[in-house]
């Protein structure tokens, strides 16, 4: 059977949200959008929500230089840091981690 894997009018190296508009995403609580800080401490991840006002606080505590793009990853010393959507990051990072992010 042959393979429909390949066929698509996606270029090679592009991601599948490559060419959309971006997204903005209220907070949800309807506040004001913000970072928001929620851990999940049994996967050991750090989940991010806010925009380039938080690029600060993470570079701070991960040597990250800039926010990662949909679906991408940036790796630091520190932490591997992925974009899940434009405002929606994830770190993974030691436990500790946590208290520093939301000292910042």
């Amino acid at each position: 059977m042959a393979s429909t894997a390949n066929k698509g009018s996606r270029a090679p190296g592009r991601t599948a949200l490559s060419g959309k508009a971006k997204q903005t995403i209220d907070a949800p609580d309807g506040g004001r959008v913000g970072l928001a800080i929620t851990e999940l401490s049994h996967l050991g991840k750090i989940n991010l929500r806010g925009s380039e006002d938080i690029l600060p606080g993470v570079k701070k505590h991960t040597g990250c230089k800039a926010l990662p793009a949909n679906n991408r990853t940036v790796t630091s010393a520190s932490a591997p840091l992925s974009g899940w959507r434009p405002t929606s990051f994830w770190c993974c990072a030691r436990p500790v981690k946590k208290q520093a992010f939301t000292a910042s």
